[in-house]
């Protein structure tokens, strides 16, 4: 691609030599010419995003190819722009501008007989210059060409060489632009002459000056800046860009200050407007705290700080900080006309208070409008406030003399409050895009907000707040830069995991999160010993340590750090002395972490440790087990090189077992290539795993009979062995993770792969060595595992599962490959601290396409999720549900948590649905009870249809309802929520329907029973329900019953002597009654064994 474009670019070079800018027309005026360049600029005016026009071109693979005709400032933007976005090129543009300047014909000591010719020389000479200077400012040259071009120039025309000189200095210490030159910029390098910008301190209305250039970051502006306010402590202090009402961050690093103006002129471009009419203002503000930072050493800080907030708050939340600020400016007992003018004078700008009281106002944009009584009710609560305040002052004016002292502890007290009450507005906010992490399931984009205190991870739209971490849980900060597309790439090593994510034109953002890091490193006083120390000789001053010891450090014996030793107290052993400064991870942390966190970091820093000597010092294979022996007897190869790993591809099954068996040996080669094509995956590729890359390794393996379990974990293990490739083997212990977990060899090869894996050193062993262990006492799965298993163990996360319960509340539990149904029923009925007993009958139900069907308690998870997702392959929908599948023996009261957050809930639900047959009294004695317990729901007299079942609504007028409901209320008055579930569900409890569970039928079959029935199901037996009378027509105990069901009916045959009789009822769910008779009879089975 450069090949094709270096032709193309020189001639352009070479043309803009030729080209006079400074008479060129303008295309934004509209003359009167009846040339072509004037049709030439209609058609540019036409195309209005002129931006996405170059942007476009500059991907093309040679941009130069004209469709249409290029003004000359369309073109120095073009050559500009290639050289901040393609790296690659910046040396050969600027060459190309050089040898065109060198031994030009303007230079010669010939003078030409032509004047005009020779003017037209001078003007070409002095244009190739201006564009060198133009290319200066957009980007530097490589560390190779800086020599040669500074010696360049310095030998230039004596009125640009220091000039130019001067570009080359500024650009190659602060780096690329990230945008072409403004029309402002270009203007002011013609005349080389400087940029002057005026810049808002805060709020106020005058502005500082402060002169800059092309080259100007935003570090420099900002110090500048600080300095002429005298602010000592410059972290935070953050510039920004205002026009048309919209704010933009540039921050106070190393962003280029007139890269936002290119920008919005691009975007008056795009709009088809002039791009000089862009109306800009700078404010300098604070944006930031440091976490360490102390208010007390700048106090000309607080004021700034201070004014910053009084001016640009919540109206909602300012009345205690208005009765601070009254204190600061008259400094005795609040007053009502100067409290309010006070309010007036410090009420955001976007709140108008119209002066004749009305609450109107001309002014359309405002956001809100406040009246007059409203500021005399804030006027008010200020006064009341005022007597908290004054003990405040009281205590105060005891411990500060002056009033100068006592106003500034106030401001404090202002700023800290702003801190810990908004931190989202003194941040650093960064839109990104998440790569993998703990919150990949979650967003896709979304922001980070870098805080005083924590990194904060928000969702794009809504901001609501998605996880936050300290930064004593941020272990290590890595950056990657892609030079092609300016996109930074980020990964936070947390004690939680890595959260990976990218953004563009993101270099503030690295450097913002390691100049902070660094700096807590620098003014921490804990450390973590990565590895054990013991000193050569006892005593000495030296301190021993273990992996794992918590160092409380000797602040003092930090400024020996070059010297390579540290002075701390061992927490573990309370003994002081000296230890080498590699040894030891330091905690970034102003103040001891909490327990958990320490906890976590120690755990994170030992691991580091390992995976640090696995690096360093290669795996020790003497000791590592290998299927040598194991291939001798079994492989079809004879090779030695048939038992490790192997770059190729095989050319048939690893076991002679399948010599002749043309099928099995085509599906363990395609085996082997997909194992190898996902260790070769892309990092764009691992993002988008799917369940089709994990089904084309797992799904033979399951395929007749198993036969080719044996034949994949020879191959992981064969490619384990000995890798030379750390990243393939990385991913290749990330597939026999997953086989691990579903699927257990035979007893020799058994024997062979858990030596392998209490041999091996990487640390994934254990934990495949455990999995295995766990498979074989559990039982095999019956699935290959999901793709959420796999991006768990990528992301190195754990899977949560949101559970929802009838009460309506849901929860999220840890589900892991080998958790079985009947595990996480158990776990969550610990979570929930149920009865242990209460676990019996409880099931967990998934919901898909508005069906729920069952989980079987002894079936595996993820098992029933492949299993449901069918042979499509398609993603499932689904939400996993909480209840009482089997009313087995359930009194209540015996468990009132299980009672609360479940029993009622369903029991009231089937209530409400019409299911019990009952009188008006009693249904008014049960809504009352109700409304007692389902308070949300309102008064029961007034909604009926939520406390009262649906055809008993008519059965009696309103008012007569609302009088019975009353007073059933009246008599219970002092029972609260928990004790009104239990009442009712001993009420309920007294039906012969309590516990069970009714299923609608369209009886089209059976001329017996009649069209509308319930088919209704529990312990005792099944019985068929007329649906409109709600009278018993049958009942059916377990052991005079079988049943035959699928997924259009359900088939009974009931036995009554030596006769029977069988009822085949036509239904869409008869697989989930035949399901619940099922149970029901292995329980009754079982009860009559133990009665035997």
């Amino acid at each position: 691609q450069y090949d094709i474009i270096v032709p193309e670019l020189y001639p352009i070079i070479a043309q803009q030599h030729q080209m006079k800018l400074e008479e060129e027309e303008d295309p934004y005026e509209k003359k009167k010419t009846k040339n072509i360049r004037r049709k030439a600029m209609d058609r540019i005016r036409a195309f209005s995003k002129k931006s996405v026009y170059l942007e476009d071109r500059l991907k093309n693979e040679n941009p130069f190819v004209e469709d249409r005709y290029l003004t000359s400032l369309e073109k120095i933007q073009m050559i500009t722009m290639l050289g901040i976005i393609r790296r690659r090129l910046r040396d050969e543009i600027l060459c190309q501008i050089c040898k065109q300047l060198n031994d030009h014909p303007a230079m010669r000591d010939k003078k030409s007989r032509n004047p005009e010719k020779s003017e037209q020389r001078e003007k070409s000479y002095m244009r190739g210059w201006f564009l060198l200077c133009l290319c200066l400012y957009s980007f530097p040259p490589g560390s190779n060409l800086v020599r040669f071009l500074r010696n360049f120039v310095q030998n230039g025309p004596p009125n640009l060489a220091n000039f130019a000189e001067f570009v080359l200095r500024r650009t190659y210490v602060n780096g690329s632009r990230n945008e072409p030159l403004s029309m402002e910029e270009i203007n002011a390098i013609q005349k080389a002459s400087p940029l002057q910008i005026n810049v808002k301190v805060i709020h106020s209305v005058e502005t500082l000056p402060i002169c800059c250039d092309a080259a100007t970051i935003a570090e420099e502006a900002c110090t500048e800046l600080a300095r002429q306010l005298n602010i000592t402590e410059t972290f935070g202090w953050s510039l920004f860009a205002e026009s048309n009402s919209e704010g933009y961050s540039i921050g106070f690093n190393k962003d280029h200050l007139f890269d936002i103006l290119s920008r919005l002129e691009m975007g008056q471009i795009q709009k088809g407007e002039d791009p000089r009419n862009v109306d800009i203002t700078f404010i300098f503000c604070k944006q930031l705290f440091a976490p360490w930072e102390n208010l007390d050493d700048d106090p000309i800080s607080i004021d700034l700080i201070y004014e910053q907030i009084i001016n640009g708050m919540d109206p909602e939340e300012f009345v205690l900080l208005a009765v601070q600020h009254y204190y600061i400016i008259h400094g005795k007992d609040v007053e009502s006309d100067k409290m309010k003018q006070v309010i007036q004078d410090i009420l955001p700008s976007s709140y108008i208070i119209p002066q004749n009281g009305d609450g109107k106002t001309t002014n359309k944009k405002s956001k809100a409008v406040i009246n007059e009584k409203q500021v005399d009710s804030m006027v008010e609560l200020a006064i009341k406030k005022d007597a908290d305040f004054k003990r405040v002052i009281k205590r105060l004016k005891q411990k500060f003399k002056g009033r100068d002292q006592v106003k500034r502890e106030i401001k404090k007290d202002v700023i800290l409050y702003a801190q810990n009450k908004w931190p989202i507005t003194f941040s650093r906010v960064f839109e990104i895009q998440m790569l993998s992490g703990p919150l990949i399931d979650e967003i896709q984009f979304g922001n980070i907000s870098v805080g005083r205190d924590k990194i904060r991870f928000y969702a794009t739209d809504t901001f609501i707040l998605l996880s936050e971490l300290n930064y004593s849980e941020v272990t290590e900060i890595i950056g990657d830069h892609d030079p092609v597309l300016n996109y930074h790439h980020y990964t936070l090593q947390t004690v939680y995991g890595d959260y990976t994510f990218t953004l563009p034109m993101g270099a503030d953002l690295g450097i913002l999160l390691n100049l902070i890091h660094k700096n807590l490193k620098e003014k921490s006083t804990l450390a973590i010993a990565q590895k054990d120390y013991k000193p050569t000789k006892r005593g000495g001053g030296k301190l021993e340590l273990l992996r794992g010891d918590i160092i409380v450090l000797d602040s003092e014996s930090k400024n020996n750090v070059a010297a390579g030793v540290m002075t701390g107290v061992n927490d573990r052993t309370n003994r002081e002395g000296e230890f080498p400064v590699d040894i030891v991870y330091i905690i970034p942390c102003t103040s001891k972490p909490e327990s958990k966190v320490l906890r976590g970091l120690v755990l994170h820093v030992m691991k580091r440790a390992v995976d640090l000597n696995q690096d360093i010092e290669p795996q020790d294979h003497i000791n590592l087990h290998t299927l040598e022996a194991y291939a001798q007897k079994y492989f079809r190869s004879r090779k030695t090189t048939a038992w490790y790993y192997e770059a190729t591809d095989i050319k048939g099954p690893l076991l002679h077992r399948f010599d002749g068996q043309v099928e099995l040996s085509a599906k363990a080669v395609s085996m082997f290539r997909a194992i190898m094509a996902y260790a070769m995956m892309t990092p764009v590729e691992r993002k988008k795993i799917v369940q089709s890359d994990l089904d084309s390794i797992f799904d033979y393996a399951f395929e007749k009979n198993r036969a080719l379990k044996e034949e994949l974990y020879c191959q992981l293990v064969k490619q384990l062995t000995f890798c030379p490739d750390l990243k393939i083997e990385t991913r290749i212990w990330e597939l026999l993770w997953l086989l691990t977990g579903v699927l257990v060899p035979g007893k020799i090869l058994f024997h062979h792969v858990t030596l392998f894996l209490r041999s091996s050193s990487n640390p994934v062993a254990l934990e495949c060595y455990n999995r295995i262990q766990k498979i074989q006492r559990q039982g095999e799965r019956v699935r290959g595992p999901h793709v959420i298993e796999c991006s768990a163990n990528v992301n190195r996360v754990k899977i949560r599962q949101y559970v929802y319960f009838p009460n309506g509340h849901e929860q999220d539990f840890v589900v892991e490959s080998t958790t079985k149904a009947s595990e996480l029923v158990s776990n969550i009925c610990r979570e929930l601290k149920f009865v242990p007993s209460s676990a019996n009958g409880l099931s967990l139900y998934l919901e898909t396409n508005k069906q729920q069907v069952s989980i079987p308690s002894n079936t595996y998870f993820f098992d029933f999720l492949t299993q449901l997702r069918g042979h499509d392959k398609k993603k499932l929908d689904y939400k996993i549900y909480f209840r009482r599948k089997l009313w087995i023996d359930i009194i209540p009261g015996d468990d009132k948590q299980a009672d609360s957050i479940v029993h009622f809930y369903q029991e009231k639900d089937n209530y409400l649905l019409g299911l019990h047959k009952l009188e008006v009294e009693e249904a008014a004695n049960l809504a009352a009870l109700l409304g007692r317990a389902d308070r949300g729901k309102g008064a029961p007299e007034a909604n009926l249809s939520n406390f009262v079942p649906a055809y008993l609504v008519k059965a009696t007028s309103q008012s007569d309802w609302a009088k019975k409901i009353y007073a059933a209320t009246s008599n219970i008055r002092d029972v609260n929520e928990e004790d009104a579930k239990v009442r009712f569900l001993k009420h309920v409890a007294a039906w012969s329907t309590y516990g069970t569970t009714m299923y609608p039928i369209k009886n089209d079959t059976e001329s017996e029973f009649p069209e509308d029935i319930y088919i209704c199901i529990n312990q005792n037996g099944v019985e068929i329900v007329d649906a409109n009378t709600k009278e018993s027509l049958s009942k059916y105990p377990y052991y005079n019953l079988n049943y035959n069901s699928n997924a259009i009916s359900i088939f009974l045959e009931v036995h009554m002597g030596r006769s029977s009789k069988k009822y085949t009822f036509d239904t869409e769910i008869g697989d989930i009654i035949g399901d619940l008779i099922d149970d029901y009879m292995k329980i009754a089975e079982h009860e009559g064994k133990q009665d035997d």
